[in-house]
């Protein structure tokens, strides 16, 4: 196996994979208008005949004007043969026929020295074979083509195998890698395209024609720039990285809901929480690495549009305190309703309170989104959503000037401080407020943290229902403390019973009858005096100084018990007191920030926050980037007054700035 065989694709080479395969898709339709077939260019047949261009063609020189001297090779599509639609009465059959079919397009590179080296096998264009949607003309099927090619597979060039050919292939030998080719595209053609059915409906052109494939795009142009753009940059791209070359091995677990507490830093509104759901879905994504992705998904009307509201919050929040640049966030879809329901909510779900921090301090910023739509669309998407043409209007010398006098005017009277007078001074404040209530949920966090890790642990030893347990444990302890003290005044009772004994019986015991009588003096005075346990203990000993041992050691092992017992007991006694000086003090920090009583449960502590603390976050983080936007444009004053005055937007202009306006 060769190293070429071996080699992973890097995520440049997947990029122009993939950029060749949507020009390629955009540039192969068999079925044109005659404006689309004029967008091609003629080309003499013989040219596909004998695969190459002349090296003094004009079209040769048109292919590669455009293109750095470095590039060696282009892509095109050859269309060998034209069809265009009969007229029937001097009209042509447009309701039931295209008007015009090139039946087989060859997908190729093309050499600066005119040569034609294939790309991709011949193919009869998708658009022109069955099945399709609706009752369109086709010329075959596509399960004939699949079958053909199958059996008759031509050797094809990638990018770096055609430069290979390049440099180790003369012209002469060229003929050698375009006939089998050249042979298998016109059997092909023979094979599957009914030559009646042409010669009905059809006139033969006795053309062929070519066109680059990047000028046969259409609206994928954009992408195609992006393709590029990505292809050349030196950025690092780890999002691209990510989604080109990992693979999933195993799944991450979650964040865990408290560990997360402190990544999630904004929340749009006052009013409405984030569900469970929702937060854990935010905390995940507040924990991503560049380059991650993270699928949500729910049925309409589950909450995923105010999941967006709080992530943008929260992003924006982060980048304020960290006075970085603000995050670019884009919301892209297939479906132009999806967009427009988030701008929608962002002009009307992001609550704007009657507070002194409440609302916008710009003038005429009505939405927190901007609608990057097409040209085509920006009038009728202006009349309701903030477009480039609003951004045009209020990057403005004069709109900046009315912006600035505003913004400090209200930032006076939220600060209750007439010497504001500068916005950096503004943004400073700002940003100090900020820091503060960050160190106000970082505490909030780090109580509730230390005291779930207590009750955690308490709940290690004492189960879900740890004052229960501990009463339960409390009662134990006193049952052994009693069980002790029993054996104990056994223990006593005894020595003096034998201590009283006397010396005769002890001296004469080894006489039967005096023996007799010592044991049944003694076997009464443990049944009429000591304890049940004690006897059991005194029963169970075999030794013959079995009482005083058996007591002692039943003693001792009650003294072990017992100690144990205690010091765990202890010990959760410990684990309370302290879980009730952190509960105090948390109590203290959140009646501090004016809340009253201290909820039971982490869900109900944490949507408390999302909608006093983590909103108070977001509406500062906003006045920030109001600050940054005006200090932005006022460094460019200048470029301002030069695109206001050319109509034309200035290309450039720091993130913030937008971020500022809405954007």
């Amino acid at each position: 196996m060769s190293q070429a065989e071996t080699t992973k694709p890097t995520a440049r080479q997947w990029l122009r994979y993939w950029r060749n395969s949507l020009a390629d898709a955009e540039s192969g339709r068999g079925a044109l208008t005659k404006k689309a077939l004029g967008q091609t260019d003629y080309l003499d047949r013989t040219v596909y005949r004998d695969g190459r261009l002349p090296s003094d063609h004009p079209l040769l020189q048109q292919l590669f004007a455009e293109e750095d001297v470095s590039i060696q090779i282009v892509r095109v599509a050859l269309r060998p043969a034209v069809y265009k639609v009969l007229q029937e009465h001097g009209a042509e059959k447009r309701a039931l026929y295209p008007d015009v079919i090139t039946p087989l397009i060859c997908g190729l590179w093309v050499a600066r020295d005119g040569r034609l080296i294939p790309a991709e096998p011949p193919v009869i264009p998708r658009d022109l074979l069955a099945p399709q949607a609706d009752d369109r003309f086709t010329l075959n099927d596509v399960a004939e083509q699949d079958r053909f090619l199958s059996k008759s597979e031509p050797r094809v060039w990638s990018e770096s195998e055609a430069l290979a050919l390049l440099e180790d292939s003369a012209l002469e030998t060229h003929g050698e890698c375009w006939q089998p080719y050249y042979e298998l595209s016109q059997k092909l053609f023979d094979a599957l395209c009914p030559k009646d059915l042409l010669k009905e409906v059809f006139v033969s052109a006795n053309e062929a024609r070519i066109s680059k494939v990047d000028d046969q795009l259409g609206a994928a142009t954009h992408i195609i720039k992006l393709y590029d753009w990505l292809s050349t940059t030196e950025q690092t791209l780890p999002l691209l990285e990510n989604y080109a070359l990992s693979t999933i091995e195993s799944y991450q677990p979650c964040i865990e809901p408290l560990s997360g507490m402190m990544h999630r830093l904004g929340h749009a509104n006052t009013q409405y929480p984030l569900a469970v759901a929702q937060r854990d879905a935010l905390a995940q994504v507040m924990a991503m690495d560049d380059g991650e992705v993270l699928a949500v998904n729910g049925p309409p009307g589950t909450g995923k549009t105010t999941f967006v509201l709080s992530a943008v919050a929260s992003l924006w929040v982060k980048a304020a305190l960290d006075e970085a640049e603000p995050p670019l966030i884009v919301a892209a879809s297939t479906n132009n309703q999806a967009v427009t329901n988030v701008l929608e909510a962002f002009a009307k779900e992001f609550e704007e309170t009657d507070d002194a921090f409440g609302g916008r301090w710009l003038p005429d910023i009505t939405s927190y989104g901007g609608f990057y739509c097409a040209r085509s669309r920006e009038g009728e998407a202006s009349q309701h959503y903030q477009t480039p043409s609003f951004y045009r209007e209020v990057e403005s010398p004069e709109y900046h000037e009315r912006a600035e006098m505003a913004f400090l005017q209200r930032a006076r009277q939220a600060f209750d401080d007439d010497t504001l007078n500068r916005v950096d001074t503004v943004r400073t404040r700002l940003h100090q407020r900020l820091i503060a209530r960050q160190s106000q949920l970082r505490d909030l966090h780090q109580h509730w943290t230390t005291r779930a890790t207590l009750q955690a642990r308490l709940a290690e030893k004492l189960g879900d229902a740890p004052e229960e347990t501990l009463a339960r444990e409390q009662a134990a302890a006193a049952a052994l403390q009693a069980a002790h003290d029993a054996m104990e005044a056994d223990l006593k009772q005894w020595q003096h019973f034998c201590a009283d004994e006397p010396m005769w019986l002890s001296l004469l015991a080894v006489l039967p009858p005096v023996a007799k009588k010592r044991r049944i003096r003694r076997e009464l005075f443990i049944s009429e005096h000591l304890s049940v346990e004690g006897r059991r203990l005194i029963e169970q000993s075999p030794a013959a100084d079995a009482p005083e041992v058996a007591l002692k050691t039943g003693l001792g092992q009650q003294r072990e018990i017992l100690d144990q017992k205690q010091a765990f007991i202890a010990e959760c006694q410990q684990r309370v007191q302290e879980i009730e000086q952190l509960t105090s003090r948390l109590e203290a920090t959140y009646r501090a920030l004016g809340f009253e009583t201290l909820p039971e449960t982490f869900d109900a502590f944490d949507q408390v926050l999302d909608t006093t603390l983590r909103f108070q976050l977001f509406q500062l983080a906003v006045h920030y980037w109001e600050a940054r936007w005006l200090e932005a444009c006022a460094e460019r004053i200048e470029e301002l007054a030069e695109q206001t005055a050319k109509g034309k937007e200035k290309p450039g202009l720091p993130r913030c700035a937008r971020a500022g306006a809405g954007a």
